[in-house]
Parts: structure tokens; sequence; C-alpha cells
């Protein structure tokens, strides 16, 4: 469809519009053909209006004549005898006008005005006609470059579910690795401990399943999620893993990305729990600022510890993520010292980024 066609109130411009163009060129006719000027309104403004609606199918000539640089003299022949034909069924339904005034009036001077007028009306056709087409290929270069755009934002997006279906695949099987592997331990040494970890163990898998495919969470779902991820490797670590929770409540209402909070965790218990023999404690926070939330995950880190290989593609994975869904309004910062390892996550509450809402 049209552009200028799309809603009422397009159209009702368009028209407003042409109003005083029709006035002009009325005005200009009865100038050069000496006559009345309510002669030129009455033999031309009838026609001029049959002229706007004649211009708006320019479009679809346009579309059907694509402007190619390399085979301008083509597009150029095809537009002149496209503007010819245009201009030719224009000054045909003018004249009939006119003829019509003619019987009506019964007056052949409406006959003779048309003959004196139509050479201005001929110009008045092509001069329109190529302004049309100037604009219309304007408008259709636009076009095209919203589609490749949205189409590259679809592409993104395609990517970012591709590199989120990655990043859980390459948690979930070292994470049930190890979790199976304790609780085949379990069950032996531990039985009630064992059935902690496959009730666990279940809530984990469940929440992949149900929230997997949406574009957000609570904050409050993700943190209960990341409980149940470091519980079981609590269980799975022992005395060396502990956690502290700093959270604010007026945090844990806001929509975030799935997944999100996982790579950091997972991050934190691989490279700085896992190779520690004393182990040490993750601290995670959680708070509100003025239009983003702050989420920090501070791990202890080994000397010669290097965090590289897989959890460098788990965060490198989570900051493209963020950054096609939220822009430069979402940033992921690390910092790391000879002990210390520290992640910390900032993302825009629903006031600054609303195309999340309602997808849950």
């Amino acid at each position: 469809m049209h552009p200028l066609l799309k809603n009422s109130k397009t159209v009702i411009l368009v028209f407003i519009s042409w109003i005083p163009v029709t006035a002009t060129l009325v005005y200009i006719q009865s100038v050069l053909g000496s006559y009345s000027l309510q002669e030129a309104a009455i033999l031309s403004g009838p026609p001029l209006f049959i002229l706007l609606f004649f211009l708006l199918s320019t479009w679809y000539i346009c579309k059907g004549i694509p402007l190619d640089v390399k085979n301008i003299i083509t597009v150029g022949l095809k537009q002149f005898a496209a503007a010819v034909i245009f201009v030719a069924v224009w000054l045909q339904l003018a004249m009939i006008y006119s003829e019509a005034l003619t019987l009506i009036k019964e007056s052949a001077i409406w006959r003779d005005r048309f003959t004196q007028a139509w050479p201005m009306l001929a110009v008045t056709g092509f001069m329109f006609y190529f302004l049309s087409c100037t604009a219309n290929y304007l408008l259709l270069s636009l076009e095209r470059a919203q589609e490749a755009e949205q189409e590259a934002l679809k592409n993104k997006l395609l990517g970012s579910q591709a590199e989120l279906n990655a990043l859980r695949s390459t948690i979930h099987p070292h994470f049930l690795f190890n979790s199976l592997t304790a609780l085949s331990a379990l069950t032996i040494n531990a039985p009630d401990k064992a059935r902690q970890v496959s009730l666990k163990l279940a809530e984990f898998l469940r929440y992949s399943l149900q929230h997997g495919q949406k574009e957000s969470v609570t904050l409050e779902q993700e943190l209960e999620h990341l409980r149940n991820y470091l519980s079981i490797e609590k269980i799975r670590l022992g005395n060396r893993l502990k956690v502290e929770y700093q959270i604010d409540k007026q945090a844990v209402q806001h929509h975030i990305l799935p997944f999100a909070l996982l790579p950091l965790a997972e991050n934190a218990v691989k490279y700085g729990i896992e190779p520690s023999l004393l182990g040490g404690k993750i601290t995670i926070t959680a708070r509100s600022l003025n239009n983003s939330i702050q989420i920090t995950i501070k791990n202890p880190l080994e000397k010669e510890t290097e965090v590289s290989g897989g959890a460098g593609l788990g965060l490198s994975t989570l900051q493209k993520r963020i950054k096609v869904f939220y822009g430069d309004e979402a940033r992921l910062q690390t910092q790391k010292t000879e002990n210390m390892f520290l992640a910390q996550l900032y993302l825009p509450t629903e006031e600054k980024n609303r195309k999340l809402i309602g997808s849950t």
C-alpha cells in the first residue's frame, strides 16, 4: 500500500496540502490565459484534483521501475514513456470534462478555454509526475533501508537466541555431570542429601524449560534459579562454598533477560571456588539505581588462576546478548585483582526499556 494511504489522517493531510497547490495553479492559469479566476477554477479545479489521484499511482509505477544507477538511461526512458501515457490519459479526462461543461453550460467557450489551457496543463502534468517520482524513489530508498535494518536486527536476535542455546548447552552438560556424579555418591552415603540434590536439580531444569523461550523474567525468578544452582554446588563442594546474598527488595520485581546471572555464577564457581583447596565466599548483590539495576557477583581468586576458556565464552556471550536487547543502556564490567574477581552487570529498568514487558 502507498505509505500516504495507510491511515485516514495522512489522506486528509494530503488533500488539505493539495488545496493551496491547486489554488496557485488556477491563479497562474487565469493570468496566463487572460480569463477570470472563476472560469479558471471551474475549468482546471476538478482536473487538478484528478491529477492528485493519478500522482498517488506513481508509487506503484516507481516500484515497477526500480531505480538502478547502472541502468539509469533505461530507467529514464521507461519513466519518460510512462509520463507520456500518464499525461495523455489525464489530458483526455480533462478534455472530456471540458466537453461536459460545454454541454451543460451550452457554451463553446469551455472547449475554447481547454484548447487554450491544455499546453500549460501538459507542462503541469509532466512537472508533477517527475516530482512525484523523485519523492517516491526517496521513500522507497528509506523503506529498503528500514527493511534492511529490521532484517539485520532479526538476524541479531536469532544469533542471540542461538548463542543462548549454545551457552545453555555448555553449562548444563558440565553442571549435570558434576551433579549426577555427586548424586551417585550421596545415594550411598547420604540419602537425605541425595533427595535434596534431586529436588534442586529438578527445579533447575524446570526453570530452563519454562523460561528458556521467554524474552524476560523477573530478577526474583532469576535469583531463585541462581539459588538452586548454587545450593546444588554447595552440596557437592561442601564447606568450600559459601554464598552471601545482599538483595534490594525494590530490585527483585524488575524484568531482566533470562539466564543473565547463571554465567556469572558458573564463572565464580568454576574459576573462584573449585581451584581453591580452602574454597571461599561468593557475594551476590542486587540493588536499584535511578533507572537501572546493578547486579554484582564477587568471588575469591587464586593467584595462579587464569579466567579464560569457557568462562570467557560465557561472559562474552552474555555481553553480546545484553548488547542486542538493551543496546548501550546495559553493560557488563569485570575487575580482576590478585585474589578477587568482580563482575558487575548494569541493566535498565522497564521504564528505560519497555520492549521486554509483557513477554513473560
